[in-house]
């Protein structure tokens, strides 16, 4: 009965042929050492624009160093920190948290994952440029890879990653910072100060990356954009703070009081977008809460006879109030030297080139938008090694790195007349869907996917259609901003077949139909941002979807050629 768990766990069934177990397992436990002892990390300062520096400048950084014969490029990372201001579309009051005398209602500002402040990006060898990679749209295909990355990968990177299991319960090791909100009282800009840990690999581009002959093919630059676009922010639940602080510096005398139901908005949301928070505590007569329309109120606990702490709530929207500033730019490049046979050895097998997989995100555009009836909307456009389409649904313009359920029913992607897959999926949550989904993304078997992602396509936001329907005024407490319908093209292995669809210079028609599961103001997709406020519906259409194409692309290193880039094609022998 335990064979299958054995086999998923990649063990077992190795000790049958005991003298094989012997001869080829034990025996090459130790490895021979091509090594001459010199492993370090070295520290290298941004090139050629020296911190401080804009926000959204260009600059070059070091991914090797030249003390090293090998670099390890699994191991190395950036290391920035930055500052930027922020502040409330709508002006919190003076003195509305002066009841918080412990501090208990915060917001959350900072990064799903860290890699996603880099807006552009290209790579030079030796102050050549590698000018057949280009990628300006590095946040969205940043947030495509690390979305659907295994949760004990993120959980091992901290400062890189923010888990929303960390962030919902106020703990640190998160690529932002938690802000008091009394800091915002009577329209205050803020100063907001992170550190951003970010994983070479953790770019699509170099994933595949582990060890580089640098001292022979040559070093490696990249060269980047930064932005702040990317930036998500939430409030964290009070009483998660109240948890943590009476843990930490734990006070009989402090008032950690809250309210048993905050219905804050519990997820991320893209910065420049509204959540529901808490914009206040004020103390009244148990029988005075009237606090008129769009407000939603809260009791917590007074130790005065005959009182009541009211906490108000509202949606407003956290905006930057400035470009920022990356006050310490540096990268950390790990490697080690090798003994002079094994260099020699490395040029000899460097006479011919060695094959690194990659992949590479396209956005594309649809021209039509969705309708209250449904969405069906086709592209002509060639596709080079396409291994997946994923159809992405931003509900305002802003949202690059925040996408929920669209809700949807009978979709279906067709791809030059043939149809993925072959039998439209029922709904966008139920469990053929989320199956389909864990496979196109390598998340099937024992590698497990973050919650976050999980909930995104599984988690319903309306009732059932048996109880009406209804949008839920809130999803449960749990982050649900990685959503997408993942179209799996070829049959797998992470870009290391080239069997995606690859149609030359030759344009097809792509086309991509479904219908909402719920109609009218319970559509979530149509009318996302329908309130207890009650805008005219004509203001909550999302614009139009979109589809971001990953495809097959390789590097080669080789000592006559360097480093080469291919962003089409499949190598030779390979196709």
């Amino acid at each position: 009965m335990s064979f299958q768990n054995a086999q998923f766990k990649n063990i077992g069934n190795d000790e049958g042929d005991v003298l094989d177990f012997f001869n080829d397992t034990l025996r090459n436990l130790v490895q021979k050492n091509g090594g001459d002892n010199t492993f370090s990390f070295v520290t290298e300062e941004f090139d050629n624009k020296n911190a401080p520096m804009p926000i959204g400048s260009k600059t070059r950084m070091k991914l090797t160093h030249s003390g090293h014969t090998i670099s390890q490029i699994e191991k190395g990372f950036i290391n920035m920190k930055i500052a930027f201001k922020v502040k409330f579309q709508d002006e919190i009051e003076e003195d509305a948290f002066a009841l918080d005398t412990e501090g208990l209602n915060r917001i959350f500002i900072g990064f799903k994952d860290a890699v996603e402040i880099i807006e552009d990006c290209r790579f030079w060898v030796d102050g050549k440029l590698v000018d057949t990679y280009r990628q300006d749209q590095m946040i969205r295909e940043s947030f495509a890879y690390n979305a659907i990355r295994a949760k004990d990968v993120k959980i091992a990177s901290p400062k890189a990653h923010s888990l929303w299991e960390k962030v919902s319960k106020y703990l640190p090791g998160v690529c932002g910072v938690y802000i008091p909100l009394k800091k915002f009282e009577n329209g205050a800009v803020v100063e907001v100060k992170m550190e951003l840990i970010i994983p070479f690999t953790d770019q699509l581009a170099l994933q595949a990356w582990r060890l580089y002959p640098n001292r022979i093919l040559g070093e490696i630059e990249e060269e980047i954009r930064t932005s702040l676009e990317g930036l998500v922010w939430c409030q964290i639940d009070p009483i998660a703070v109240a948890d943590v602080l009476r843990f930490m510096d734990y006070n009989q005398d402090a008032l950690y009081y809250s309210p048993t139901t905050c219905p804050i908005t519990a997820h991320f949301v893209q910065i420049d977008r509204p959540a529901k928070i808490v914009i206040g505590i004020e103390e009244k007569n148990e029988d005075d809460q009237d606090l008129g329309d769009g407000l939603i109120t809260f009791n917590a606990f007074s130790n005065k006879p005959g009182k009541t702490n009211v906490w108000t709530l509202k949606n407003n929207t956290l905006q930057l109030a400035s470009n920022g500033t990356i006050y310490i730019a540096r990268t950390n490049c790990a490697g080690f030297g090798v003994k002079h046979d094994v260099v020699l050895g490395l040029m000899e097998t460097l006479k011919e080139p060695i094959i690194i997989p990659a992949q590479e995100l396209t956005r594309e555009i649809f021209e039509g938008s969705p309708s209250p009836s449904g969405l069906e909307v086709s592209k002509s456009i060639p596709l080079r090694n396409a291994t997946n389409i994923t159809m992405m649904f931003p509900r305002n313009s802003k949202d690059c790195t925040v996408f929920q359920n669209v809700m949807y029913k009978k979709c279906q992607l067709t791809v030059n007349k043939k149809q993925y897959p072959d039998t439209e999926f029922d709904t966008t949550t139920d469990g053929r869907f989320v199956q389909y989904q864990l496979i196109a993304n390598e998340l099937d078997g024992y590698i497990e996917a973050t919650d976050e992602f999980v909930r995104s396509i599984s988690l319903p936001l309306n009732k059932s259609i048996e109880n009406g329907g209804l949008r839920y005024k809130s999803t449960s407490a749990a982050d649900n901003t990685s959503f997408g319908i993942n179209f799996q093209l070829e049959r797998g292995n992470a870009g290391y077949v080239f069997d995606g669809i690859d149609t030359g210079s030759q344009s097809i028609t792509i086309t991509f139909k479904g219908l909402p599961m719920h109609d009218g103001i319970n559509d979530t997709y149509y009318y996302p941002e329908v309130d207890d406020v009650g805008k005219p519906l004509e203001d909550y259409h999302p614009p139009q979807p979109e589809m971001w194409i990953c495809s097959d692309t390789y590097w080669t290193w080789s000592l006559n050629d360097g480093v080469q880039y291919y962003s089409r094609g499949v190598p030779n022998g390979y196709e």
